[in-house]
């Protein structure tokens, strides 16, 4: 079966896209659950950097996807959203052959 037989998240390198940045927690936590609605199939985060409270999406590793990351964001609403080069959490599995494998590659099998 293909079914995966352990899955772990690991971190790597890669992208999410800034969609806003706020003086409050709370108001960057109102701008995170709309973009947690917006865009179901993403993580969204919220951080610290003083004096701001920034709210990125996504856990993107190409800059290609990114990109289209980034227009998609712009169409929603966001229009100064640009690419954030960060450390991104990736979900790999280790298939029953032994081998890890990471989640994207496994969707193109």
């Amino acid at each position: 079966s293909d079914l995966p037989t352990d899955t772990t998240w690991i971190a790597a390198t890669g992208y999410r896209i800034q969609i806003s940045v706020s003086p409050t927690r709370d108001q960057a936590e109102d701008i995170a659950e709309v973009a947690r609605q917006r865009f179901p199939y993403d993580s969204v985060y919220v951080y610290f950097q003083a004096p701001w409270h920034k709210v990125r999406i996504g856990d993107l590793d190409s800059r290609q996807t990114a990109k289209e990351k980034m227009n998609e964001a712009r169409q929603k609403g966001y229009r100064e959203a640009f690419l954030v080069p960060s450390e991104i959490r990736v979900m790999e599995f280790i298939h029953e052959d032994g081998n890890a494998v990471f989640i994207d590659d496994a969707r193109s099998r």
